[in-house]
């Protein structure tokens, strides 16, 4: 905390798990933890509550530094006691970095590490994607050059207006592709009734 604190001081930004951001922020995220570590425990819920007692006893000190009032600013309270809170306020942005305790808020998130992402394998998720769909439609072919029915509602998908013109065109495409001619429909506009 002193080393972030310090950063903040010295360069304007503070470099957080996640991301750098502007001393203003940290030093008003400090301000927050503060305050919230040293809220009454009847104010809070439970699991809040354990969250705190954690924190204290991470800090070494009792909760609240033994402020026993309801509520008192930080800077009224003596230099003892606000060391410890500064103290627990640092063993508390220790537990969140390691996940030991969760937190909420905005910006609660910039003080856990990032979740581990496997590393990319260096394409791009477009490559991948057309990749993926290469696959596909290699894989439907093969299935429509061993079965007609697969043939036909290949056809049905990529032109499904029997008679047009691209009906045509796209079951010349797949007899191309290696898709025997008995294994699709025929084309309306070849039938014999239709010629001269």
């Amino acid at each position: 905390m002193d080393r972030l604190t310090h950063a903040a001081l010295r360069t304007g930004v503070v470099t957080l798990p996640r991301r750098a951001v502007h001393a203003g922020v940290w030093f008003r995220l400090l301000r927050t933890l503060i305050d919230e570590i040293s809220i009454p425990p009847s104010k809070l819920t439970r699991r809040a509550q354990r969250a705190v007692v954690r924190i204290w006893d991470a800090a070494g000190h009792r909760p609240r530094a033994g402020v026993s009032v309801a509520w008192r600013t930080y800077e009224s309270l003596p230099w003892p006691r606000q060391q410890a809170a500064l103290e627990a306020a640092a063993a508390a942005l220790h537990l969140i970095e390691t996940r030991e305790i969760t937190t909420e808020g905005s910006l609660a998130s910039l003080l856990t590490i990032e979740p581990h992402k496997p590393v990319p394998d260096g394409r791009k998720p477009e490559t991948v994607r057309a990749a993926e769909l290469v696959h596909a439609l290699e894989d439907a072919l093969a299935a429509a050059r061993a079965d007609p029915l697969e043939a036909h509602r290949l056809l049905a998908l990529l032109a499904p207006n029997p008679g047009s013109k691209r009906f045509g065109s796209v079951r010349e495409d797949l007899i191309m592709l290696g898709i025997p001619v008995h294994n699709l429909p025929p084309d309306p506009e070849d039938s014999d009734d239709r010629r001269p």
